[in-house]
């Protein structure tokens, strides 16, 4: 038996999904802030986000030149400013003078936060057929004051992991039309959708292997004890036997 850690199981998946703001499949953007600028304005946000806040840099610009500003924890001075990674909000020391003076930003960012994965392992916890702890149940997961999951079989740990892959994948292809369909104008294009079709596919095979993962334990076993989606747990756990 085992119980997974949040921590863990998110850093496995991201891995599997190429979602980790790092490596080849790491997305660099180098973007303006977006905001009002009426000089009295602070609080702007970036483009892409979840944003990686290892590496990030704020620049602003003005007539004079370019200054590096110096990122703090809190209450930003002059020259100064906080991130949040995972709403993409920028909260700068001094209000922008109007239109003469811009920050730009230079960051990788994230499909999505650490909150969804947790969402996605906690929903495929339940595919499997072992709901979470009460506790999960009533929402804690979104404050990771919890870090353990349900106890699952440990041959049950992989269609875990592909069921939550199969519920990333599908919300990447629809993040993936909303995120770049602004750029055409609304209009469909055939570049946009031959990549979201491709995350509807890659969807569709961890859906496929999943569901053989799920059996898999069970083999040799009547299939009336496998767990389904609409079954909050199964009979017969003490005859439970991973495959050796």
């Amino acid at each position: 038996m085992a119980t997974p850690d949040l921590d863990v199981a998110v850093a496995a998946i991201r891995a599997e999904v190429e979602d980790t703001g790092a490596g080849a499949s790491a997305f660099a953007v180098d973007a303006d802030l977006r905001g009002g600028r009426d000089n009295t304005n602070v609080r702007f946000t970036l483009p892409f986000f979840p944003a990686v806040a290892a590496g990030f840099e704020l620049r602003r610009l003005d007539g004079s030149g370019v200054t590096l500003l110096t990122k703090v924890t809190s209450n930003p001075a002059a020259n100064e400013y906080t991130l949040d990674p995972d709403t993409g909000i920028v909260t700068l020391g001094s209000a922008p003078s109007g239109l003469t003076v811009k920050h730009q930003a230079t960051y990788y960012y994230l499909w999505f936060a650490d909150s969804e994965y947790w969402k996605w392992i906690i929903d495929a916890c339940r595919w499997c057929g072992f709901p979470p702890t009460a506790a999960y149940s009533a929402g804690s997961e979104d404050d990771g004051a919890t870090s353990g999951l349900a106890i699952i079989p440990d041959g049950m740990l992989p269609a875990m992991y592909k069921y939550a892959q199969h519920l990333h994948w599908n919300r990447r292809a629809a993040a993936w039309a909303s995120r770049f369909s602004s750029s055409t104008g609304g209009v469909s294009t055939g570049g946009v959708d031959d990549v979201g079709n491709k995350f509807r596919e890659l969807a569709r095979d961890a859906l496929k292997a999943a569901e053989s993962m799920r059996s898999d334990p069970y083999e040799g076993f009547d299939r009336r004890q496998i767990p389904t989606a609409a079954r909050a747990g199964f009979q017969g756990f003490g005859r439970f036997q991973p495959r050796r």
